[in-house]
């Protein structure tokens, strides 16, 4: 996928772009202003992800290990699929394990408000 091109990928059903190394995903087509809300999730995301590995860590040490850093769990996490319209953050690619899949919920377009971290599969 090429950055900052909006793509239609059949495959999954669903409108794609990648910015600033984070893939956003919508099911249907994005309106006008769409590029505006990537851009703050984007910069937001990145100022946060201190926060987001914190988040995430006490789930991951509880299944990969005490050991786990915040560190660890930024290297390791992957490129996040981020759904504008249902607000989650998906890590399909993460090398943990290679087979389990992280999930969070954010409910604010800051990063600030994380909820209902998952580990699946």
């Amino acid at each position: 996928m090429t950055e900052n091109e909006l793509i239609y990928d059949e495959k999954y059903c669903e409108y794609r772009i990648l910015y600033e190394g984070l893939e956003f995903c919508w099911d249907e087509k994005p309106s006008g202003d769409y590029l505006d809300t990537v851009k703050v999730l984007a910069k937001n995301y990145h100022k946060n992800i201190d926060k987001i590995a914190a988040f995430m860590l006490d789930d991951i040490r509880e299944m990969y290990g005490e050991s786990i850093t915040i560190d660890d769990v930024k290297a390791r996490i992957g490129v996040p699929k981020i759904e504008i319209e249902n607000g989650t953050a998906t890590y399909c690619e993460q090398t943990f394990d290679y087979t389990h899949i992280f999930c969070f919920e954010f409910w604010d377009d800051e990063f600030e408000d994380l909820n209902y971290f998952a580990i699946d599969g």
